[in-house]
């Protein structure tokens, strides 16, 4: 047995959503337009709590007036210049220490220059008291620095955090397809190089019915080069392609072995990952012991509407799974592509019981999207 799962969940079909982008996802997109959308946010909200606290707006207004320079100046000092060349090297130490001597001189600052501004007609007579610069208003004022450069360093992280991620999701899906392409490219030479051998012999028996299978072949090829190119192929035509090979092999066999397909369920639109039952059904025929008596090689394919099931037997001497005997490629193959494509949302059994070799799988079904 290789990975056997109890029950199949029911695997949402792959989408490909078309792209819509209302107002705010290309405000989200802009760069600047975000920045402007977070600071006009953040300071709105301050503005209309000062405003409602002190119950007077200009306050409000002059108050945040003269500090945006400051606390903007703070934030994109950080973000762009100490947290690139400190942090992100790993000098903690050195960071914090930049950090809040930026913070502390900017908070400094900034109280100098609303106090120089007490006297100004601008400056509401009820500010005075925030604007002078003493221990209580220096605290007050660099608190709320630290906590806005503090804010925006932890979306910074959660920002970078995430790109990261991004980028190795990314990566690790490339390879993932990449791999992918590469099995399936492995599955035709296997498959033709045994389909040829077939050939051979029936040439070497002057069969009457090699002409037949050598167009049966070409269709095979065409199918395997030109229509299985996607990631996905449409169920019918995979039966169709699993059909061609397996009247192949009848005509080789002749009257050694007698042969069962069968197909339950009604074939619609459902996709399946090309040329994935393949692999199984050859093994059939080729670890087949043909010496045995009234032998018979049976393919049964279920179709319900979420999985399709695909069930094998054939008479067999061996003492051992096909997957670890010598040659055993395209089974092999078959279980990484499973892996790949549907983590542990599939189930695949072998197995050899009174010298009859077994396989069962089920996979969820693709359905294409209208």
């Amino acid at each position: 047995m290789m990975t056997s799962a109890s029950s199949l969940p029911i695997r949402q079909p792959i989408l490909s959503p078309a792209l819509t982008a209302d107002w705010t996802t290309r405000l989200l997109a802009n760069r600047v337009a975000y920045h402007i959308l977070f600071w006009g946010s953040v300071f709105g909200f301050n503005a209309a709590y000062i405003a409602f606290i002190g119950e007077d707006r200009d306050i409000a207004l002059f108050n945040l007036g003269l500090r945006i320079p400051f606390i903007l100046a703070g934030c994109y000092i950080n973000l762009y210049y100490l947290m690139p060349r400190f942090f992100n090297t790993g000098n903690f130490l050195l960071y914090a220490l930049a950090v809040f001597g930026l913070i502390f001189s900017l908070n400094a600052v900034n109280l100098y220059v609303l106090e120089l501004f007490i006297d100004s007609p601008i400056c509401p007579t009820t500010f005075e008291a925030d604007a002078t610069f003493n221990g209580s208003n220096y605290i007050y004022k660099g608190f709320y620095l630290v906590s806005i450069v503090g804010l925006t360093s932890g979306i910074k992280l959660s920002k970078n955090q995430l790109t990261e991620k991004q980028k190795a999701e990314a990566i690790e899906k490339e390879k993932l397809q990449t791999e992918l392409l590469l099995l399936k490219s492995q599955i035709n030479p296997h498959f033709f190089f045994n389909t040829l051998n077939n050939l051979y012999a029936l040439t070497l028996k002057k069969s009457d019915r090699a002409p037949e299978m050598v167009l049966k072949l070409s269709d095979l090829m065409s199918y395997s080069l030109y229509e299985s190119d996607g990631l996905t192929v449409s169920l019918d035509k995979e039966i169709s392609h699993i059909r061609n090979y397996i009247e192949l092999e009848t005509v080789r066999l002749g009257t050694k072995m007698t042969m069962n397909f069968v197909v339950n369920g009604p074939i619609g639109q459902q996709l399946i990952p090309p040329l994935l039952f393949l692999p199984i059904i050859e093994n059939c025929f080729k670890h087949s012991a043909t010496n045995v008596p009234g032998g018979v090689i049976t393919v049964s394919i279920t179709i319900t509407p979420d999985t399709i099931l695909l069930e094998t037997r054939n008479p067999s001497h061996s003492t051992g799974s096909a997957l670890t005997k010598k040659g055993g490629l395209g089974l092999r193959n078959v279980q990484r592509r499973l892996q790949l494509l549907y983590g542990s949302d599939y189930r695949f059994e072998t197995g050899l019981h009174n010298e009859t070799f077994s396989s069962t799988l089920q996979i969820p079904l693709v359905w294409p999207v209208v």
